[in-house]
């Protein structure tokens, strides 16, 4: 496609943005002389549902708030929380009693001003200590922040690859002066473990933060490393259980002093470790970067659900079988390399790794690669297609491990035949790992030269409810080295599995999917990235 092309159906996109639905939310309530009602929690995590409560936002004037059996005079104007048990609430705004009892099953709410109908709202099912936002029309556990992208400017990095190069990761935990925070899914490296009770006893500031729940438990190892840390004198919390913030604490990621870790895996031999998987990795030398993540680790140490390692061991929280030993020697085609980065963004989930990795998608223009484990139907996939609707080469890399195969083969097959109904340009393939790494756990995106690297997986609970933490570079050296990592796994050596999709459709297939499905995307990248140096 010409750039006159390009610039033409950018112009089409950004003439659609007023009546795209993805920017409703935003719009809705922006008046600040609208009554409305703002948030409902029927479910706190305590006795008979202490501390429920509604929030609204009142324009001047008298107002009334009914559940359809209690009606509440309110005035206006301002932010009120309505509560039986005012003592129970600590709240931004006005605090009024009321005898409201709201329903965990859902129920309906009408707000009156000056005896008309202003607004209305049927809230779900409740979910356990969280709180239904009414605009976005989706429940958020209590306490949990969601942050936007941060943009760290440019910025010094290291990006690496496992199995090839396990050195940066320890290497940097064991070069702590001040503190050292790590948190992770799971915690099997007896490495990473001698490395953190290292930095304690030489006086290093020592916290680490994991989840209290992984898919098939805390397994014995994990068990006993994470009881000599504790017996070390080293603090470790596990998030999980009912009211957490987080259906997994999922992220991969350390600061030692203004150094940080982020990767695709976890802290364990198979991972971190260099035995196995197929793993992507950036250590970034930033202050900025480094007190940004640090707050990340602070509000989740914080954070309803994160119980120490003394309280999950008693409650049976070890046990598990777990992994078994990885032991696998691979290797080194791909030394790790620093770069200066022009560009550097922080991205988190819940909130806008999502968001932001789609727009990064969305706004490629010639190419994008894709290596997950594994991918579900949601919004990024929605991206993907997209993209190779409009003629960017578009190829996602997935695993061949026993357990994902047959699911990846299944989406492979369905992708494909997609691909080649719509003349798209997207193909797929299950990796042949070959000797060269065990298998694919890699999170990444090379979309023309941004580098996505994180712990996010392609599926909607990653997205929505997990702890999840990734890092977007925009420099064209770094998406080069990540794309040769990517071109190597892709075409060797057997080459994997192909799948492989249509020829670059007309300028008018391009309007017509950009305009009606990709707007918001795009739209969302130039949000999410405002703050761009």
């Amino acid at each position: 496609m010409s750039a006159r092309s390009r610039t033409a159906v950018r112009v089409l996109l950004c003439l659609c943005l007023c009546s795209s639905p993805w920017l409703v939310p935003a719009i809705a309530g922006a008046d600040a002389g609208e009554s409305r009602v703002v948030s409902v929690l029927p479910d706190p995590v305590a006795d008979d549902d202490a501390g429920e409560r509604v929030t609204v936002a009142l324009a001047p004037g008298p107002h009334r708030l009914t559940d359809g059996e209690t009606m509440v005079d309110l005035d206006g104007p301002g932010r009120v929380v309505v509560t039986p048990e005012p003592d129970r609430v600590d709240a931004r705004g006005r605090v009024v009693h009321a005898d409201l009892a709201l329903s965990n099953a859902g129920e309906r709410l009408t707000l009156f001003r000056n005896g008309s109908r202003v607004h209305r709202v049927a809230y779900p099912a409740a979910e356990s200590g969280s709180r239904y936002h009414v605009a976005a029309e989706r429940w958020q556990p209590v306490g949990l922040h969601e942050r936007a992208a941060v943009a760290l400017g440019p910025t010094n990095l290291t990006a690496f690859v496992l199995p090839d190069a396990p050195t940066p990761p320890v290497a940097t935990l064991r070069a702590a002066d001040d503190r050292l925070l790590l948190a992770g899914y799971t915690l099997g490296s007896e490495r990473v473990v001698a490395a953190l009770r290292a930095a304690a006893d030489r006086g290093v500031r020592v916290r680490v933060l994991l989840d209290a729940d992984p898919v098939g438990g805390i397994g014995r190892r994990q068990a006993r490393l994470t009881t000599t840390l504790t017996d070390a004198g080293v603090p470790v919390r596990l998030v999980g259980g009912d009211g957490a913030r987080f259906r997994f604490h999922h992220p991969k990621y350390a600061v030692a002093d203004d150094e940080v870790i982020v990767a695709t895996e976890n802290w364990k031999p198979s991972g971190t470790g260099g035995a196995g998987n197929r793993g992507w990795g950036v250590r970034i030398d930033s202050p900025v970067a480094a007190r940004e993540l640090a707050a990340v680790f602070r509000h989740d140490w914080r954070g309803r659900g994160a119980r120490p390692w003394s309280a999950v061991a008693e409650a049976g929280g070890s046990g598990g079988v777990g992994d078994g030993p990885a032991t696998g020697e691979f290797p080194t085609r791909f030394e790790p390399t620093s770069f200066e980065a022009n560009a550097t963004f922080l991205l988190t989930a819940p909130g806008n790794a999502g968001g932001a990795v789609a727009a990064v998608v969305a706004a490629a223009d010639r190419r994008v690669a894709v290596i997950q484990p594994t991918v579900e139907r949601g919004r990024l996939l929605t991206a993907l297609r997209q993209a190779a609707a409009r003629g960017v080469r578009v190829r996602l890399l997935l695993s061949s491990a026993w357990y994902a195969e047959e699911a990846n083969r299944g989406l492979a097959n369905r992708l494909s035949g997609w691909a080649d109904r719509e003349n798209a340009t997207l193909s797929v393939r299950l990796a042949d790992p070959g000797g060269a790494f065990g298998k694919i756990h890699a999170k990444g995106v090379v979309a023309d030269d941004t580098a996505v690297v994180g712990s996010l997986n392609w599926n909607p609970t990653s997205v929505r409810e997990n702890r999840e933490v990734a890092v977007a570079v925009r420099d064209p050296a770094v998406a080069d080295y990540y794309r040769r990592v990517f071109d190597a796994d892709w075409n060797g050596p057997g080459a994997g599995t192909a799948f492989v999709g249509g020829s670059v459709p007309p300028l008018l297939v391009v309007a017509a999917v950009g305009a009606v499905a990709g707007v918001a995307l795009l739209a969302r990248r130039r949000l999410r990235f405002a703050d761009e140096p």
